[in-house]
């Protein structure tokens, strides 16, 4: 079995290419996240207010249903459309 992956060197006018699109694209990807965890936060705090008025159960279920492992972005985007077309 032959290894076809080349070594491209990061002084070479190549690497220094791909050095300045991954830096680029690390860049609009870090804003993109960060923007996208605010959004999931807040999302997650209008769900907990919706489904649960009482503090301490708001505090419960958005720790452990709406910010927890099984929780994603996706869910509780899907979540809150289907609280506000359900009303």
């Amino acid at each position: 079995m032959q290894d076809d992956q080349r070594f491209i060197s990061a002084d070479s006018p190549e690497g220094k290419e791909l050095t300045d699109l991954h830096n680029l694209s690390w860049r609009i990807r870090g804003t993109f996240i960060e923007q996208t965890i605010w959004i999931d936060v807040l999302i997650a705090s209008i769900l907990a207010q919706y489904f649960a008025p009482d503090k301490n159960r708001r505090t419960l279920l958005l720790s452990e249903v709406l910010s927890g492992a099984g929780s994603t972005f996706n869910k509780n985007i899907a979540l809150l459309a289907n609280s506000l077309w359900c009303k």
